[in-house]
């Protein structure tokens, strides 16, 4: 019995015998804003150390392989999704996904799948990222126009009430002048001194 467990230990260590797995690594939360663009990363490494040649990786939403894939070719995203090339997706053990021009509808888990050729297909996914696309915000040079503008509008009202109130105030003075000599301001005065000389 005991020599063959030995020989088990022996044959698992040896490379053509070692279970081969993906152990895929992502980023368990992304907030980003409407409009923008966002990468979700996703890395991936394998408990051998043969080089893998071959591979793909294919991003889903909600589900894994249950759910929608995440590609150009979807209806959802159609033109609005990069990933990474060949050579970083094998070299640099690296499979993000980028999601351009980002909408609401866009929150959601999203999970990486890595499938490899080596000794056969082997395929690993990451817990998900769960994405959280907030409503778009203001830009502060906006916000700070929008405030000279009014701080501009306030600024005309008071002086046109103020203008207002200057000239009221000097109409009225003027009615108080012309009443205190008996004056009316519309009408010409007669001449006091012609009038005696005609009688």
């Amino acid at each position: 019995m005991i020599p063959i467990i030995g020989l088990f230990f022996i044959l698992g260590a040896l490379p053509g015998f070692q279970t081969q797995r993906i152990e895929v690594s992502q980023d368990p939360k992304i907030v980003a804003s409407e409009g923008n663009s966002v990468t979700l990363p996703c890395t991936y490494r394998i408990n051998t150390r043969d080089n893998p040649t071959v591979g793909y990786y294919k991003w889903y939403r909600h589900d894994v392989r249950a759910g929608a894939v995440v590609s150009d070719n979807t209806k959802d995203f159609h033109g609005r999704v990069s990933t990474a090339n060949v050579d970083r997706f094998i070299h640099d053990r690296s499979a993000p996904l980028k999601l351009h021009q980002l909408v609401q509808s866009d929150t959601g888990l999203y999970y990486c799948e890595v499938t490899l050729q080596l000794n056969g297909g082997i395929s690993g996914h990451g817990n998900g990222t769960f994405l959280i696309v907030t409503a778009k915000k203001m830009p502060s040079y906006a916000v700070l126009n929008i405030l000279k503008i009014t701080l501009l509008v306030l600024f005309l009202l008071v002086a046109i009430a103020l203008s207002c109130y200057l000239k009221g105030y000097s109409m009225r003075r003027r009615h108080d002048n012309c009443s205190s000599f008996n004056i009316h301001p519309s009408l010409p005065s007669k001449d006091v001194t012609s009038s005696g000389g005609a009688s």
